[in-house]
Order: C-alpha cells, then sequence, then structure tokens
C-alpha cells in the first residue's frame, strides 16, 4: 500500500512539473517571438533611414570641365543633397546640380550668386548684385565677359543667376544657352567632393 501511495504521489509530481514546464515554455515562446518582431521591425527603420540616406545623399555625379576650378576639379565626382531644397530654397554662395535648358546635355555644377528679386550686374570684370559688390569667399579674378549681365537683370520669381567659380572658363548665367535657372531645374546642392584631389566639403 506504502509503494503504491508513493507511486501515485510521484506521478502527480511529474504531472505538475510537467505542466509548469509547459506553462514556462508557453511563456518564453511569447516573449520570444515578441523579441523577433521588436528586431525585424528595428531592422526594418534601418534599412528605411539607410535608403533614405542613400537616395538624399548619397547621389554623385561628375563635374565635366574646369568651370568651378579650384574649388572642384574636371571630372571630380561631387555627392548631391537632393532634398535639402523641398524644404528651403537655394541661397548665395551654394553650389549647385542643375539640368541646363540643352536637354541633351549632362547636369552641370555651378555656384548661386543671385536669387529671386535680385539684380545682377557684371561691370568692368565686377559682378554686382543690387548694387553691390559680390563678396566672394575667395579672391576672383576679373570676369573678361559679362554676356548677358553687361545689362542689368533682374531675376523673377524662382530664377536663380548661377555662375562657375572659373569664371573666365565657364559656360553659365551669363550665356543665352543657361540663362537665368529656374529653381525646378535645380536638382540639389552638392555637399561633399569624394575625389581624391578635393576631397572632402567644397566652400
Amino acid at each position: 500500500m506504502n509503494i503504491l501511495i508513493q507511486e501515485n504521489e510521484k506521478n502527480n509530481r511529474n504531472k505538475q512539473d510537467s505542466l509548469d514546464f509547459n506553462r514556462r515554455r508557453k511563456h518564453f515562446d511569447f516573449v520570444g517571438i515578441r523579441r523577433c518582431l521588436f528586431f525585424a521591425c528595428e531592422i526594418l527603420v534601418i534599412v528605411f533611414l539607410a535608403y533614405l540616406a542613400v537616395i538624399g545623399f548619397g547621389i554623385k555625379t561628375q563635374n565635366l570641365g574646369e568651370s568651378m576650378s579650384p574649388t572642384i576639379g574636371s571630372n571630380d565626382y561631387v555627392l548631391v543633397n537632393r532634398f535639402i531644397y523641398k524644404v528651403i530654397s537655394p541661397k548665395a554662395g551654394d553650389i549647385v546640380v542643375f539640368d541646363p535648358r540643352d536637354s541633351h546635355s549632362s547636369l552641370s555644377v555651378k555656384r548661386v550668386v543671385g536669387v529671386p528679386g535680385d539684380t545682377v550686374l557684371i561691370k568692368d570684370g565686377m559682378l554686382y548684385i543690387n548694387k553691390k559688390l559680390y563678396s566672394d569667399n575667395k579672391k576672383m579674378p576679373s570676369i573678361d565677359s559679362g554676356g548677358l549681365a553687361e545689362n542689368k537683370i533682374k531675376l523673377g520669381k524662382d530664377e536663380y543667376f548661377l555662375l562657375g567659380d572659373n569664371r573666365n572658363n565657364s559656360e553659365d548665367s551669363r550665356f543665352e544657352s543657361i540663362g537665368n535657372v529656374s529653381k525646378d531645374s535645380i536638382k540639389g546642392k552638392v555637399w561633399f567632393d569624394i575625389s581624391g584631389g578635393h576631397f572632402g566639403v567644397p566652400d
């Protein structure tokens, strides 16, 4: 009889242990599934942010020619921020990538010197914005040809006047082929030169 009672007690303990184990296993599975879901969500968020960073700041284009020398060299590759001008407007001094009027031309890199509402004039080799001598952050040589800007140009709404830093070797807003550039034609702001000779943020 004692043996039978002991056997029953042993069986009951085994059943309880089994029930407890099942409860623990179910709880563990729930926590594990939740952790897996959180981990998957984190991965998705990281991938999405990386995607936005790549398409927003990782787009590169090539500067063809010497028009932006010495700031950006010929054939240098630059990274372009395509999102910034959806939030704010280009300002004087920005180096931008734009689509020239000639649909067969590749994207071009130039510097903004005049913004909507400005009056642009090139006289005696000097650039004037709103009748004031334009102050560059680096010394520029005298401009040989004022082109269209030899007469005052009043920029309209969403119009920008662009020049190359190498002003005597640049096809820019002074010429009919480019002219005043609309905001819609500006594709983004140059924020980094990834080429060896000029590696870094261009001034």
